[in-house]
């Protein structure tokens, strides 16, 4: 599931507040701007007597970079093979 921009990670974020975890793929943008693709994963949890949201966010824009590339390369060598 890949969501796009600051409110899709909200969103995420809301879901987790109503009890469910939640598992999903938004953007991110950094302070300099840097436009970040992250997975983010979170459970609600209680400590301490107070509600609290455990979020673990990892960026995986590497990954996206390759599969985009792979993508694009598979698209080419599709083509090579259609002139053969």
């Amino acid at each position: 599931m890949l969501h796009r921009g600051r409110e899709a990670c909200a969103q995420l974020a809301r879901q987790v507040t109503g009890g469910l975890p939640f598992h999903g793929e938004c953007q991110a943008t950094r302070r300099d701007g840097e436009v970040l693709d992250i997975e983010v994963r979170g459970v609600q949890m209680v400590h301490q007597g107070h509600p609290h949201v455990l979020a673990i966010v990892r960026d995986i824009s590497a990954r996206k970079r390759a599969e985009g590339q792979r993508t694009q390369l598979e698209a080419q060598l599709r083509q090579a093979q259609k002139m053969e």
